[in-house]
């Protein structure tokens, strides 16, 4: 059976035994009380990026449309399972989170930095479910 590899963006020098990472990724998040609710692929900088996305759509459809795209516990539980001071190598938004971002409510949204594209995103992805 031929092991998976594969090259994470910060180097090309050589490939990393896909299950050493995905061991990695688990031990590391699940020895910081989180769950991998978004499941088990990317780095930990992939999955907090997605949970930011994911966060700041259903953020933007609540508070500017009056939209749930997802239940208020699910959406508590995103926004708990945010680590605001990690870093995501976007120094902008990463200073955004630690500075607005707040797991309790969702008015952070209306000083997202990025709202545009949350906008298109939201537009992307939800708009033609209604």
């Amino acid at each position: 059976m031929t092991a998976l590899h594969f090259w994470p963006s910060n180097t090309t020098d050589r490939p990393i035994d896909w299950a050493k990472r995905r061991l990695w990724s688990a031990e590391n998040i699940q020895a910081e009380g989180r769950e991998m609710a978004l499941g088990d692929w990317g780095s930990p900088i992939e999955l907090e990026t997605r949970r930011r996305i994911r966060v700041s759509i259903a953020a933007y459809a609540y508070e500017f449309l009056s939209r749930e795209i997802m239940s208020d516990a699910e959406f508590d539980k995103l926004a708990q399972s945010i680590r605001p001071k990690m870093g995501t190598c976007h120094p902008i938004l990463d200073e955004f989170f630690v500075v607005h971002f707040s797991p309790m409510t969702g008015m952070w949204i209306h000083h997202h930095p990025a709202l545009a594209g949350i906008k298109s995103l939201y537009q992307m992805h939800y708009a033609s479910r209604r």
